[in-house]
């Protein structure tokens, strides 16, 4: 997807709203260091994070959602970093008190997904929350992506377009992550929602919250 292009046509593509199990274990992230928002897309998790004092390094492939996230930050006057970065190429010497990774597992490959668990465990400080939603095989795209894509890996598909998507089955992500102790881990159909103005939609979803 050309998210530049995608955001610049929905200004708000997936609410103002923070992530619920953002708002519902904030609490555990201690603020003495910073939080890693990867993949932050438009800034609505990045944006609460640092209206509750905390500081944000927010982390995005796409030139335009850094633009309005640094829109934001000037007319609220907010206090977090933007950086123009695809999680492949960022690299940090900070050690994070969380790390948000709402939403991306589901667009990568396995191999890129085995990079970004690298480089969390090297990002995360001990003690550390991860926080993470993504698809399951439950959501009701996986057979019709199944039927008109590539396979390129285990639930694993290049769509015509050149998107990918991956699904998670029951209990992997806990797998994926098992050096890690789950506080929060639930998985089923969210409610129905939109992204900009496109249609009601409604997902199989993993969501998750783990202390490194």
């Amino acid at each position: 997807m050309d998210y530049n292009k995608y955001y610049s046509i929905n200004k708000n593509a997936f609410g103002t709203q923070p992530e619920d199990i953002l708002i519902d274990h904030a609490h555990l992230i201690t603020g003495k260091y910073p939080v890693l928002d990867v993949g932050a897309g438009q800034g609505r998790n990045t944006v609460y994070l640092s209206k509750q004092d905390y500081r944000v390094d927010a982390i995005d492939p796409s030139s335009v959602s850094v633009r309005m996230m640094d829109e934001i930050k000037a007319h609220e006057k907010l206090n977090f970093n933007t950086f123009h970065a695809d999680f492949k190429d960022f690299s940090s010497e900070r050690k994070y008190s969380a790390v948000l990774v709402f939403g991306l597992l589901q667009i990568l490959d396995w191999d890129e997904i085995a990079l970004l668990q690298n480089k969390i465990s090297r990002w995360l400080r001990e003690g550390g929350l991860l926080f993470i939603t993504s698809f399951t095989v439950d959501d009701g795209s996986y057979s019709k992506i199944k039927e008109s894509s590539k396979e390129i890996g285990k639930n694993s598909y290049l769509k015509p377009g050149g998107e990918k998507r991956t699904f998670f089955e029951p209990d992997e992500i806990k797998k994926l992550f098992q050096e890690y102790k789950p506080l929060h881990y639930w998985e089923g159909i969210v409610p129905e929602h939109s992204h900009g103005d496109g249609f009601v939609e409604r997902h199989a979803m993993v969501e998750a919250v783990f202390q490194h």
